[in-house]
């Protein structure tokens, strides 16, 4: 608390954490919306406990209805959408104050009442089994999570105290518990519930708490904090049955939804995957585990046929290969082999992809976007406008929305769909400001980072390097209204990209004199190591006019013969070295040099290196860095930027993104290279 002017409103202002390391504590896609869908609920029962409250004015942040005040919505959207920081006014200090701790014993109460009903449901039969669980338990639950307030008035012509805020968060009041014992799978900071300390005593409480579950609700190798027990199980208790979350679809499903879609549309090849469909359930442990995103809830989401609601893994030939079937699903070596082979019938040389998207995206410079707007309601109805409509975006592009509160949005996604929904989403963020006050549009930016993931990569890991990408590439680095695309190779990042909407858009020149956007741009990409235009005729022809078709042998010499010219670190993902001007006209030239040489000389007689040169210019300005830079006198004019193309700079990222992003369209990975 702070002191107040008795002349200004009193803010009351409740923060509620942790947040990434919660939601990040995921081990599947249904831990991932399970984390961020009960922050969200936590939130807004302290945001209506202080909406009930005495002396209790206006809202600041977010936005809500008159009628919504006091209630709790989040029952019935699975969607979550309430930041962990609310804002609102009050007539004095003393209501402030009192509404602020009502506020977080609100958070507590219903914490706790989510924590009994699965205690009850899952946990209390076997806690006898176990060493000190109810004590665990309860010291888990009562000090997991970090509430503060702050209630002053907003100073200096501010429209909130988010000032003072961001000072509240340099010191803490929480107990910092050191625990003990066996560490949670999920929660590594803390103690995992059994409390023994053998495997063998902690397999006889986790295998009787493993009698009420499903094999896919709690890992054979999973030992589990009260908090992540909590965080996995609360979806299945009958009060939340209207959020129909108990199943999420798989990471693999998300790889795999481009090439089930492909097969549903090949009459031959939907009978032979039918087949498999049914041969595969007919034998060992694959289930039916994407029934809900097939046939329930998401049916028009994803509109697929029934036979695609198997286990997604067993669409991936690898996973039967020998040793490993017998493992997962408890198959024979006849019967691995045997699904092994149908699966090569069904693909034949296209294979599902293994890569799904995460997508993260954050309004940019919301303190400007508040200046513009006035007042924080206005903001507020901005953002929730955007928010509501993100999820019916996301599902026009086969995704499934995590969390959509404000100006922040993660989402999972096919790779093939996923740019497409980025790009999507931020004109929906564009269109939402427009809405709110004319002309606010060129103001209020949006910027995203794509994420491009190995279904067997760590979800926890993949979720912090996506952060990452958003906040330290396409925020800081490129200068926000931008986006990123990162793609994992092995256990890091192995393309790192980066460039404003505006140049991915092909708006504004990227060094050619014709704008090419990045969707038209990776079409002179091929998917596979060699570009067929060097011994086809007519692929010559096309290339001599507008389209060549660019594979990893022509990328591979063009990589090595720079490398020993160019004396920078361009290699190394996401960086750029600087070069001088004459290597400039060299890259061109070298780059214009390889693609005649492999062309046919009819082509080449056909086509001056002048039009092959200025054919690919755009291609090479993929290779330099653009960002996004204050224009003019930034303290009177402090949203005012420009896009600037910097030809000094060189390096690999955007032809290997541009490669990726091919394959992807295409579903042909032939190397990630």
């Amino acid at each position: 608390m702070t002191d107040t002017n008795p002349s200004s409103p009193v803010h009351l202002s409740v923060t509620i954490g942790p947040v990434q390391s919660f939601v990040a504590a995921s081990r599947r896609t249904r831990d991932l919306w399970a984390g961020s869908w009960l922050l969200s609920h936590l939130c807004e029962h302290a945001l209506s406990a202080a909406e009930r409250a005495d002396g209790y004015l206006t809202p600041v942040i977010p936005y809500r209805t008159e009628s919504s005040r006091g209630q709790v919505s989040s029952m019935n959207d699975p969607v979550g959408k309430f930041p962990n920081r609310f804002e609102v006014q009050f007539a004095s200090l003393e209501a402030a104050e009192a509404a602020g701790k009502q506020s977080i014993a609100a958070v507590q109460s219903r914490f706790r009442e989510i924590a009994d009903d699965v205690w009850q449901q899952y946990i209390g039969d076997a806690a006898n089994q176990g060493r000190d669980v109810v004590e665990i338990w309860n010291r888990q639950v009562d000090s997991f999570w970090e509430c503060s307030f702050v209630v002053a008035s907003p100073s200096d012509n501010a429209h909130t105290i988010g000032g003072l805020v961001a000072a509240r968060k340099h010191f803490r009041n929480v107990n910092a518990t050191i625990e003990g014992g066996v560490k949670c799978s999920l929660i590594p900071t803390l103690q995992e519930l059994s409390g023994c300390v053998s495997r063998p005593e902690s397999d006889v409480f986790w295998n009787a708490v493993r009698h009420h579950l499903d094999s896919l609700d709690l890992g054979k190798k999973e030992r589990l904090s009260a908090i992540a027990v909590i965080k996995r199980l609360f979806p299945l208790l009958d009060s939340f049955k209207d959020l129909k979350a108990r199943s999420w679809p798989s990471t693999s499903f998300f790889a795999a939804h481009s090439w089930l879609a492909e097969i549903a549309s090949d009459e031959e090849k939907r009978q032979l995957a039918e087949a498999f469909s049914r041969e595969a359930t007919s034998v060992g442990t694959i289930q039916k585990s994407e029934h809900e995103s097939v046939r329930g809830r998401d049916r028009d989401r994803f509109d697929l046929p029934d036979w695609a609601s198997i286990d997604a893994t067993a669409w991936y030939a690898s996973n039967f290969e020998a040793g490993q079937a017998e493992r997962e699903w408890d198959l024979s070596a006849e019967q691995a082999r045997d699904l092994r082979d149908r699966l090569t019938e069904i693909a034949g040389d296209r294979p599902p992809l293994r890569y799904y998207a995460l997508l993260m995206m954050d309004g940019d410079s919301m303190g400007q976007l508040l200046s513009r707007l006035e007042t924080p309601p206005k903001l507020s109805k901005m953002l929730d406008h955007f928010s509501t409509g993100v999820d019916d975006i996301v599902a026009r592009h086969h995704g499934k929305t995590v969390y959509a509160g404000g100006d922040d949005v993660m989402v999972l996604l096919p790779a093939k769909d996923a740019f497409a929904a980025a790009d999507a989403l931020a004109h929906g963020y564009s269109d939402a400001a427009e809405k709110t006050q004319s002309g606010l549009s060129s103001t209020a930016t949006i910027s995203a980072a794509i994420l491009y993931v190995p279904t067997r990569f760590p979800l926890q890991q993949a979720i912090r390097m996506a952060h990452s990408c958003l906040d330290d590439i396409a925020k800081e680095k490129t200068g926000r209204d931008s986006i990123a695309f990162a793609i994992l190779n092995g256990n890091d990042i192995g393309t790192l990209w980066s460039a404003p909407w505006d140049v991915v858009r092909g708006k504004l020149s990227t060094g050619g004199s014709v704008d090419v956007a990045l969707t038209d741009l990776i079409n002179r990409f091929a998917s596979g190591r060699d570009d067929d235009s060097s011994t086809d005729a007519d692929a010559a022809d096309d290339a001599e006019q507008s389209s060549p078709h660019i594979g990893a042998t022509f990328l591979h010499h063009i990589r090595s013969e720079l490398i020993e010219l160019l004396n920078c670190p361009i290699d190394q993902p996401g960086l750029y070295g600087s070069i001088k001007e004459e290597e400039r006209e060299l890259i061109e030239q070298l780059v214009t040099a390889q693609w005649r040489r492999r062309m046919t000389k009819e082509a080449r007689k056909k086509a001056e290196p002048a039009s092959t040169r200025a054919m690919l210019r755009p291609v090479v300005a993929l290779s330099q860095e653009h960002r996004r830079k204050k224009k003019g006198n930034v303290k009177s004019e402090p949203d005012k930027f420009e896009v600037k193309s910097e030809p000094d700079k060189f390096g690999f990222d955007g032809w290997r993104a541009a490669r990726f992003l091919k394959q992807v369209a295409d579903g042909r990975m032939e190397d990630h290279s």
